[in-house]
């Protein structure tokens, strides 16, 4: 358990968003995809030509240390995190932020009627915060 975080979240539940977003940067979901590339793209000194199948590793992309200082680490205060782990541009998809909305509606950000605000299941889950998969729970 993390019960500083815990107790930083409950003093200010602001922070939701941003405990949501970094636990989807750290623990992906879908952690690779594949693409097949359109034309030919120049990366990292190399091109890959039109028509080759790649293999999108999400879950490194999300722990790259130049995009993510302290990548291995859960963190709130990385501002915009530009994780890519419902992807880019137009396959970022609605639902996040239906999603996010849902986490975190209630009571207009201090999460007096959201489920992660009311309560914790017991499972220490991988964030250490007291809910399976990562979601942020505390005790009210």
């Amino acid at each position: 358990m993390q019960p500083e975080l815990q107790e930083t979240l409950h003093e200010d539940p602001g922070l939701v968003p941003a405990a949501v977003e970094e636990t989807l940067r750290l623990w992906t979901p879908v952690d690779h995809g594949t693409r097949v590339t359109t034309r030919a793209v120049p990366l990292g000194g190399t091109e890959i030509p039109a028509g080759a199948r790649v293999v999108l590793l999400t879950g490194a992309a999300n722990r790259d240390p130049q995009v993510f200082p302290d990548p291995d680490t859960f963190r709130l205060d990385r501002g915009v995190n530009r994780h890519l782990t419902f992807g880019h541009g137009i396959h970022f998809p609605y639902a996040h932020t239906s999603a996010l909305y849902d986490v975190t509606s209630g009571s207009n950000g201090s999460c007096g009627g959201s489920y992660l605000c009311t309560g914790t299941t017991g499972y220490d889950g991988p964030t250490g915060l007291g809910v399976p998969n990562g979601s942020a729970a505390f005790t009210g």
